[in-house]
C-alpha cells in the first residue's frame, strides 16, 4: 500500500478505522426439551428460594421471584406489556404464548452464575409450549433486568416461528429488536477491537449488522418476513437472510456486512489504543489487505499528529478484500464520512445527508 502526502484535508481529521470484510455460520441457539429439562431442574432445586408465581398477564406471564418486590413487579408488568405492544400490535410479529400456558419468568436473586437464558419444552404454531426465562439478577440493577428479560422475550418470538437458524442471527436479531440503555456503550468498547466477529459479538456489531438490514429494507418487517418465510421453506435463516439481502438491493452479501461496519464506526467513536496504527506502519505496508475470516472484519485506526498539516492518501492493492474508510474531523460539529470503498460506487456507502462531502474527505483509491 503506497502512502502520499496531500494538503488540505486532515487538519480536520482525527482518525481513521479501516475495515476489510468478508462471511460464516455458527453453533445455533439451543430449543431442546433436554434444556428444558435443565432449566426445570434449577427452577425447582434446593439452593433456589423462589415465591409463589404471581401474574403479570392474566394466562400469559407469570413472574417467580426469590425477593418480594411489588415495585419490580409492576415495572416488569409494564415492559412485558410495552414490549407485546411494540412487537405483535405494531411490528406484526407473531404471538409466542399460548392462553393457559403462561410464560414463567424466573429472577433470581442469589448467585445463580450469571444466568440469562430461554427455554421451551416444543414449538407448535408459533407458541413455545412450558416457555420459562430465567435470569440471574445478582449484581444488576432492575432496568438491567428488565433489559435481559426483554431481551429473551425477543428471542422466544424469533424461536416460536420453528425457523432453522444454527447462526448468531437470532442473537443479534433479538437484540436488535429490543435495544436498551448501555448498548451504545457496549457496542463502544467491541469495537475498540483490531478484528470483530459477528459469531462472537452478536449482541453489539450483530445488532447493528441486523439494523443495517432492516433500513436498507423498508423496516422491520423485512426482518420478519426472512423469518415467516423461513419457517414455511424450512430454509436456514441466514441463508434466506443472505438471499433476500442480495435480490433487494442488488448487492453482493457480503456489502452488508461492509455497510454495518461503515456504520458502526460512524455511530461510536472507539478508543483507538487497541487497534491504533502509525504512519510508519502504512508506510511499510503493515495494514494487511488480505480478506479476514467468514463474517469477521479487521479494525486499524490512524489518528495524524495534532501538528500534522498534509493530507492523506491510500492507494489499496487491487486485489486486497473490500474496504472502506471512516473519517472524522477535529471540527466535533463535522459528521463522520464513509468516502469510498474499493468495489461499490462512494454513494452507495454515504449518508445522503451529507453536504459538499467531497470537499472534506479522505480518498481511498
Amino acid at each position: 500500500m503506497r502512502m502520499e502526502g496531500r494538503a488540505g484535508i486532515s487538519r480536520k481529521l482525527l482518525g481513521c478505522g479501516l475495515l476489510c470484510l468478508s462471511a460464516t455460520v455458527l453453533p445455533a441457539l439451543e430449543r431442546s426439551t433436554e434444556r428444558a429439562a435443565v432449566a426445570s431442574e434449577w427452577a425447582s432445586s434446593a439452593f433456589r428460594t423462589f415465591g409463589p408465581a404471581q401474574t403479570l398477564l392474566a394466562g400469559r406471564v407469570e413472574l417467580v421471584d426469590e425477593r418480594a418486590d411489588g415495585v419490580f413487579r409492576a415495572a416488569l408488568s409494564a415492559e412485558i406489556r410495552r414490549l407485546r405492544a411494540e412487537l405483535h400490535d405494531k411490528q406484526g410479529w407473531a404471538d409466542p404464548l399460548s392462553e393457559g400456558d403462561p410464560l414463567r419468568i424466573y429472577v433470581a436473586r442469589q448467585d445463580a452464575q450469571g444466568i440469562r437464558r430461554l427455554a421451551a419444552r416444543a414449538v407448535d404454531r408459533h407458541r413455545l409450549l412450558g416457555a420459562s426465562i430465567e435470569v440471574d439478577a445478582t449484581g444488576l440493577s432492575t432496568a438491567e433486568v428488565l433489559h435481559e428479560v426483554g431481551r429473551l422475550y425477543a428471542q422466544a418470538t424469533l424461536e416460536a416461528y420453528g425457523a432453522n437458524d444454527p447462526t448468531f442471527l437470532s442473537a443479534a436479531a433479538a437484540r436488535a429488536l429490543v435495544r436498551g440503555e448501555g448498548d451504545e456503550e457496549r457496542l463502544r468498547i467491541d469495537a475498540a477491537a483490531p478484528a470483530l466477529d459477528l459469531r462472537r459479538n452478536a449482541d453489539t456489531f450483530g445488532r447493528v449488522y441486523v439494523e443495517e438490514f432492516s433500513r436498507a429494507l423498508g423496516g422491520s418487517a423485512a426482518l420478519r418476513s426472512v423469518w415467516e418465510r423461513a419457517a414455511q421453506s424450512g430454509e436456514e435463516v441466514l441463508a434466506l437472510f443472505l438471499r433476500t439481502w442480495a435480490e433487494a438491493t442488488g448487492e453482493r452479501e457480503d456489502a452488508l456486512l461492509l455497510r454495518s461496519a461503515a456504520r458502526m464506526y460512524t455511530l461510536v467513536e472507539p478508543e483507538p489504543s487497541p487497534a491504533r496504527v502509525v504512519l510508519a506502519d502504512l508506510q511499510s505496508g503493515a495494514l494487511d489487505a488480505v480478506t479476514p475470516s467468514t463474517f469477521a472484519i479487521r479494525h486499524r485506526a490512524f489518528l495524524p499528529a495534532p501538528e500534522a498539516t498534509g493530507g492523506l492518501k491510500v492507494t489499496w492493492p487491487e486485489r486486497g478484500a473490500a474496504a472502506a474508510a471512516v473519517v472524522r474531523y477535529r471540527d466535533a460539529a463535522l459528521p463522520p464520512d464513509v468516502p469510498h470503498n474499493t468495489r461499490e460506487p462512494p454513494e452507495q456507502l454515504i449518508d445522503r445527508h451529507h453536504a459538499n462531502l467531497h470537499d472534506r474527505v479522505l480518498q481511498i483509491i
